[in-house]
């Protein structure tokens, strides 16, 4: 799903791609409806179609689009309250298409659904693993018992590198550049809050313990405008 929402946040960054009304339009301003047609605008939800056709733009959705959607409006209700009636069968279309609602805007939701996803990934990775990656005194992406750190639990296992070890997510050098292109998702919308992750876990919870941590992601959590629910219980 990190994949998904990156994706199609990726098909309209550029605001000539995005648009209102329909899912897509072609260069004529046609609606396009299937893959006869080559579309170059999309809508919020239009995006998410395009991002996950196989072969151009596609109607068919999947549970990972589902999914997706379902972050979407939940980060709607997050950034935007009111703006959509609570109960809207098509909240994502609908806030798309409102008067009010920016390009700017819906690049906003992309970033919060993607980061509330990532979020909640490394809250239950780490709160399941109950302690710091770390080799020797140095926090690791992945430590020689198999833990691993925030960032770490984000990258697969088959783009994971050794070489990664001893630099950070936000490293302006070729290094950083390698791991943030290891991740699933694109990390260039969303670096400062990927630095936070990591450093809340390379200093808090490997120096202070889990309960500080704990306290230290809800900060994270209410700095972006996420939810803390998997810290719930903690």
């Amino acid at each position: 799903m990190m994949k998904l929402l990156s994706d199609a946040r990726d098909v309209i960054t550029n605001p000539d791609r995005w648009g209102k009304v329909t899912y897509a339009v072609d260069a004529k301003g046609r609606t396009v409806f299937n893959t006869t047609k080559t579309p170059v605008c999309f809508c919020a939800l239009g995006a998410c179609f395009a991002a996950e056709g196989i072969h151009g733009f596609s109607l068919e959705d999947s549970p990972e689009h589902r999914a997706a959607v379902v972050q979407l409006e939940a980060a709607i209700d997050r950034l935007f309250p009111g703006r959509v009636p609570p109960l809207s069968p098509a909240k994502v279309p609908v806030f798309n298409d409102h008067a009010d609602t920016t390009h700017a805007e819906v690049l906003a939701v992309f970033d919060n659904a993607l980061q509330q996803v990532i979020f909640d990934t490394v809250a239950v990775k780490l709160l399941e693993q109950g302690k710091a990656a770390k080799n020797d005194f140095s926090c690791v992406y992945r430590a020689s018992n198999g833990t691993r750190c925030a960032v770490g639990h984000l990258i697969p296992d088959d783009k994971y590198e050794p070489r990664f070890e001893g630099s950070s997510i936000d490293a302006e050098t070729t290094k950083g550049e390698s791991i943030r292109a290891a991740l699933p998702f694109s990390a260039r919308h969303c670096l400062p809050f990927l630095s936070s992750l990591q450093s809340a876990h390379d200093f808090t919870l490997s120096n202070e313990g889990t309960e500080a941590w704990i306290m230290r992601m809800k900060e994270i959590a209410l700095r972006y405008n996420l939810s803390p629910e998997k810290l719930d219980g903690h």
